[in-house]
């Protein structure tokens, strides 16, 4: 498992990896971009050691009042360092590879350091993934789900509520984010978005999408729970050559129906997915009823499937408008499946 060291900076110094990774000859450090809009920052440390092999290493940083996924999102402690920390989810690493090496918390800082896991990552070039890869990403999803469903282990104090996932992007978020001192520039796509979709959907469907966070999520409350990794987005996991999923970015992990983790995947995947959406459904469905080892009943099944649609939509469904509105190649095609999604979900 992973270690605490007492400073984020013993995660990049010659002296806090030497107890980390063992005696080292030097270091290089460069900053590294990632995929989607996160405030954190990375770093890649390169770490030649004195035995004459190198190990590559991530370090990312974070600070919980200007991380907007954190606050959002109601994190009190920052959940990824918490994960390492914490017994009653030990299982996530029984059905995930764990790329953390070591962790540090300051104050309202936290820092993370990884593998590099640079070249089991999906290609960011538009390519569809390969079915081998979906299909290891869709089993080893469906297993964290049936590993943790109904588990005591939901009662963490830390993991974010059902509510928290139509609260981060809801069609208020660009509005309350923008009168922030330091509100993240990526709201102004989000305030954009919103106001573009919801012209666009029929009235009844546009208020469904604008109800309080707290009464949407309420609505699916009975649903069965489980732990949800947050983030599915297929720049989040690492596959390697004999079919193991590695996982990070947990910073919004909660609890909540399952299908809020697929419905985040269906929206935020649907131009990598090789499988159409239906049968990416299915074929979870399949994946989830075989590791919880009894089938689902139907209407349960329904209301998941609902909740998915409508949990992708209202965390996303503001960014399928701009890429409609841009003639982004696709762009109709994927508006109108959500479009009549959402329109038969709430018929």
């Amino acid at each position: 498992m992973p270690i605490q060291v007492p400073r984020i900076d013993d995660l990049s110094s010659p002296e806090g990896l030497r107890e980390i990774l063992g005696p080292i000859a030097s270091i290089v450090r460069e900053p590294l971009a990632t995929v989607g809009f996160s405030q954190a920052q990375h770093e890649r440390v390169t770490v030649y050691l004195s035995h004459g092999s190198q190990a590559q290493v991530v370090l990312k940083r974070f600070a919980l009042s200007t991380s907007w996924t954190a606050y959002r999102t109601g994190d009190p402690v920052g959940r990824e360092a918490a994960l390492l920390m914490e017994p009653a989810l030990a299982g996530v690493w029984e059905v995930f590879g764990n790329p953390y090496r070591a962790f540090a918390v300051e104050g309202e800082e936290v820092g993370l350091l990884m593998t590099d896991l640079t070249d089991t990552l999906v290609p960011d070039d538009g390519s569809v993934i390969t079915a081998a890869q979906e299909d290891a990403f869709l089993r080893s999803l469906a297993a964290l789900h049936a590993r943790f469903w109904e588990s005591d282990a939901l009662r963490v104090s830390w993991l974010a509520p059902l509510s928290a996932r139509f609260h981060i992007l809801h069609p208020t978020s660009g509005a309350e984010e923008l009168h922030r001192t330091s509100g993240a520039p990526v709201f102004e796509l989000v305030q954009r978005g919103w106001e573009i979709a919801l012209g666009k959907l029929p009235a009844r469907i546009a208020t469904q999408l604008q109800r309080p966070a707290e009464q949407a999520a309420d609505h699916f409350s009975h649903l069965p729970q489980t732990l949800l990794h947050g983030d599915t987005k297929l720049a989040n996991f690492g596959f390697d050559a004999n079919g193991g999923v590695a996982a990070f970015d947990w910073a919004t992990m909660g609890n909540g129906p399952a299908t809020v983790d697929l419905g985040y995947c269906l929206a935020i995947n649907s131009a990598k997915m090789s499988l159409d959406k239906k049968r990416v459904i299915a074929r979870y469905r399949y994946l989830l009823e075989s590791g919880l080892q009894r089938p689902i009943q139907v209407g349960t099944w329904d209301e998941m499937v609902t909740l998915a649609i409508v949990a992708g939509a209202g965390m996303l469904l503001w960014s399928k408008a701009l890429a409609l509105d841009a003639g982004a190649p696709g762009a109709a095609v994927e508006w109108a499946w959500w479009a009549r999604e959402l329109e038969q979900r709430f018929a």
